[in-house]
């Protein structure tokens, strides 16, 4: 691994939704990084009768602020699904259809980055390893993030997207330690590495994933450890190099909160 997961995290305490949850092995902590990224997404896509619409699936990160529920994703994804809704061509976020043609929308055209309202329901019919995904409450402020920090991001690639007999299955990736390279005003880099993800991939092979399309849109969180440990939302996906094949790593770019 490229970090060390006890120095790394107080494993007496590691929050999770319901609260603090007693010592955890490193198996444990392992399934809680891959999971951790994943309560707080859905895919959206393009539909027809037919199935899957170009542009394909990318990932909105759920979001809240007192009674209002919204989704944020990328410029880019607003936009490519937008460009093929018809009559017979619909928008879907998790299981839920969703009218984005008349959805208020708040763009960041500078970073890439579309917020829309939503209704709580959005995660209705929509189950993670059992759980339903929820919405975070919106940082306050910004998350500081420096360079050979760790971070964690997860979402719907939509190499690993197929098709059922009900519809589609969106399967995740994630990846629990992704060491920042680079930060600016706006932006950041991480790296994803071969050698970690092969630990916590699942049943998924590195090899599996064939494009890193589907992640636009998906959040990336950093640790504060402060007594207990707790993620904060430190940024947005927004791209990444499709270079990793025949490599080791695959830089991302990732949008500041």
């Amino acid at each position: 691994m490229k970090f060390d997961l006890e120095r790394s995290y107080d494993l007496r305490a590691v929050k999770r939704k319901r609260g603090a949850i007693p010592v955890m092995d490193k198996e444990e902590l392992k399934q809680e990084l891959i999971k951790m990224p994943l309560r707080y997404t859905l895919p959206i896509c393009c539909l027809s009768k037919k199935g899957i619409v170009t542009p394909g699936n990318g990932t909105v990160t759920l979001i809240k602020h007192q009674d209002r529920f919204f989704c944020i994703t990328n410029v880019h994804v607003v936009e490519g699904i937008r460009e093929q809704l018809s009559d017979d061509i619909y928008c879907q976020i998790g299981n839920v259809r969703f009218d984005l043609a008349t959805a208020k929308t708040f763009i960041d055209q500078d970073n890439d980055l579309c917020c829309f309202e939503v209704d709580s329901n959005i995660t209705d019919n929509f189950f993670l390893s059992g759980e339903h995904p929820i919405f975070l409450p919106i940082p306050l402020t910004e998350v500081q993030i420096e360079v050979d920090q760790y971070v964690s991001l997860g979402g719907y690639p939509g190499c690993f997207r197929t098709k059922t007999k009900q519809g589609y299955q969106f399967d995740t990736f994630s990846h629990g330690g992704c060491l920042v390279t680079s930060v600016d005003q706006s932006t950041f880099s991480c790296l994803m590495e071969k050698e970690f993800e092969q630990e916590i991939l699942t049943d998924r092979r590195w090899e599996d994933l064939t494009a890193l399309g589907g992640i636009s849109g998906c959040p990336v969180f950093t640790w504060v450890h402060n007594g207990i440990s707790r993620i904060e939302l430190a940024g947005i996906v927004q791209e990444g190099e499709l270079r990793l094949f025949g490599s080791e790593t695959s830089t991302i770019k990732v949008s500041r909160i």
